[in-house]
């Protein structure tokens, strides 16, 4: 079922979370992804709204789901949430304040979230991706770049970071809480 949601608006966020419930039962499972990279501007240039919209997208919409679904969770004494990161969250960018400081917020906010459900068996995680083969705009010339940064000289597919949220959102994972699984293919290490 798809229902569209403002997820920068907690009582829409909650209205949208409350149909499915209705439709599907209470969410046992979510995996928060929204996220928008829509300006690469240095500080200076950037906009209060910018950086404000920015973060309700990828930061508050995670939190603003996880209150939605946090009782029944709570009620049911299981849960596993996963937060989709980005390397931009561990390693910053150039031009990227808003979307780099709301990704690192993600991780921590699966801390607290891990801590917090562990008494009703929930786990929250994150995933950090680095570059994923998506129909993101990307020039040619960027990805060759990326690439090269690469430890497998290639981005991400698509179905790696699914099967990695899979894997967190199984019962194989329920000792893991509080952890981000790094997906980001090698970006984040020193390589000369």
């Amino acid at each position: 079922m798809a229902v569209k949601i403002d997820v920068r608006d907690a009582a829409d966020v909650a209205r949208g979370l409350a149909k499915v419930k209705g439709e599907l039962g209470p969410v046992s499972i979510l995996v928060n992804n929204a996220a928008q990279m829509g300006h690469f501007v240095p500080i200076y240039k950037a906009t209060i709204e910018e950086f404000d919209n920015e973060v309700k997208i990828c930061l508050n919409s995670a939190f603003y789901c996880i209150k939605a679904v946090w009782a029944d969770m709570c009620a049911n004494k299981w849960g596993r949430i996963v937060n989709i990161s980005s390397v931009a969250g561990v390693m910053g960018g150039y031009g990227q304040s808003s979307y780099s400081a709301a990704k690192a917020g993600l991780i921590t906010l699966a801390k607290t979230v891990a801590i917090e459900g562990a008494k009703f068996n929930i786990t929250s995680n994150a995933v950090i991706v680095g570059i994923a083969d998506t129909d993101a705009p990307l020039g040619e010339d960027a990805r060759r770049k990326l690439e090269r940064k690469l430890l497998s000289k290639r981005l991400a597919e698509p179905a790696e970071i699914a099967d990695a949220v899979a894997y967190l959102a199984s019962d194989k994972a329920k000792y893991m809480t509080g952890a981000a699984m790094n997906m980001m293919g090698g970006l984040d290490l020193f390589v000369v």
